[in-house]
């Protein structure tokens, strides 16, 4: 893992998630440490265009063929599944049959992303229907990686992320008005991991 410039930052939500995640990143202070890789199902150019008004960090609809930034944020178009490319951490799209009937699908991306960073991959889960991103949060545990929980409490739907925890996956649950700070309390100290190998 001594080539990987930034942290790997895997975000997935569904229903409720265009707030929720307008209000992380707008929370979420810019840093060039690690980049972020967003599935939002749903118009994935309307929660770009939203993010773009909230944060200072480049937003970028994922297109195929395209090598991560740090500091930049990408967001999963609505009919392809979004993957990272181990190695070269190059993003492709994947025409994949739905994952759960479900697209894009965060479990892809999530397992994308714990072959490409390994411990170094920070999965976030968030409001949402369903139970997409929690096998994939299962793998990215397993590789080593971190995995953030959002409280059910304060999500508008409380499915996706309360299926993470009833898993037993190894989880930090947090509230969504902690959710910026915590992910940043995990990507300097993963940093800090790769800048010492």
């Amino acid at each position: 893992m001594k080539s990987l410039p930034f942290v790997g930052v895997v975000m997935a939500a569904s229903t409720g998630g265009p707030g929720a995640l307008t209000k992380v990143f707008n929370m979420l202070a810019p840093t060039s440490r690690a980049t972020f890789f967003v599935v939002q199902h749903g118009p994935a150019w309307m929660l770009a265009q939203r993010l773009k008004r909230k944060t200072t960090m480049k937003v970028n609809l994922a297109k195929d063929g395209v090598r991560a930034v740090p500091g930049e944020i990408y967001v999963a178009p609505g009919s392809r599944h979004l993957l990272i490319e181990s190695g070269s951490l190059t993003l492709r799209l994947a025409d994949n049959p739905p994952d759960g009937f479900i697209f894009p699908s965060a479990n892809l991306l999530f397992r994308s992303a714990a072959k490409a960073f390994g411990r170094h991959c920070l999965a976030v889960v968030m409001t949402g229907m369903g139970y997409d991103g929690s096998r994939g949060a299962a793998i990215v545990a397993a590789s080593g990686g971190v995995v953030i929980a959002q409280d059910p409490e304060t999500a508008g739907a409380r499915s996706m992320p309360q299926t993470v925890i009833k898993m037993g996956i190894p989880t930090s649950v947090v509230a969504l008005e902690h959710i910026a700070e915590t992910i940043t309390r995990y990507v300097d100290r993963l940093f800090a991991e790769i800048d010492l190998l």
